[in-house]
């Protein structure tokens, strides 16, 4: 496990409702197995913080990020919801702009649909993203990324 270094901390940006919840526990799962630690920005539950701030001291300390962008499609208002972009936005700009701890951090983009993400997020073309389907899919991704 070349990544992991002296600090295990893997940074978990994905949909937090019950429909993403298995995909979420899998994620954590797999991890764990691996030997690294899960974090993301429910593991600060106070209510008097704002969760931008959460994110600002959690993502310094995570040299590996994994940000899924599947669910930015339309909701129930018409609007997509942008919180993962948002977040994938904050940690690529930690690794440009930041010092010291920040700059070492590896990212795996994920989506559904192979140049999907171009419609709504068109400044991370030549990321490549990894697509996966499935949740046997998304495991695999996510352990061949650690592996490399």
């Amino acid at each position: 496990m070349s990544r992991r270094k002296n600090n295990p901390f893997v940074f978990i940006n994905c949909p937090f409702d019950p429909f993403y919840r298995p995909l979420f526990e899998r994620i954590c799962f797999t991890l764990l197995c691996c030997g690294y630690t899960p974090r993301c920005s429910l593991e600060d539950l106070n209510s008097g913080i704002p969760r931008l701030q959460k994110l600002t001291r959690l993502i310094p300390q995570c040299p590996l990020g994994i940000h899924d962008l599947t669910r930015t499609e339309t909701g129930i208002n018409d609007l997509p919801r942008f919180n993962m972009p948002f977040e994938l936005g904050l940690y690529l700009g930690s690794r440009i702009f930041g010092n010291g701890n920040h700059r070492p951090h590896q990212t795996l983009i994920l989506v559904k649909h192979p140049h999907h993400y171009q419609a709504f997020i068109s400044d991370i073309a030549g990321n490549d993203p990894l697509v996966y389907t499935t949740e046997d899919e998304l495991v695999a991704r996510i352990y061949d990324w650690l592996q490399a």
